[in-house]
């Protein structure tokens, strides 16, 4: 990961943001100790959870067509049965 002085990074910031976009990783220091880590962004936030391991992905497609539906309830009155039990 290359370093930048926080300098480099006010007096380039164009150029910076360049090469982070480029996917370049740069440690900003400030007085030659390491403050901050430029990163590229990742994908989408979903991908960022699976990554960070907030979230686990499906590990197959699943066949919802079984699922009957039920007639003749609104769902009005299921979601305030729903909140009366609260």
């Amino acid at each position: 990961m290359a370093t930048i002085s926080h300098r480099e990074l006010r007096n380039d910031s164009a150029e910076v943001l360049r090469r982070v976009a480029a996917g370049e990783s740069l440690t900003v220091t400030n007085r030659g100790e390491p403050v901050a880590r430029m990163v590229p962004l990742g994908g989408s936030a979903f991908e960022e959870a699976v990554a960070s391991g907030q979230v686990q992905p499906a590990r197959a497609a699943r066949d919802f067509s079984s699922i009957h539906r039920v007639e003749g309830v609104d769902t009005a009155e299921v979601l305030e049965d729903l909140r009366g039990d609260r």
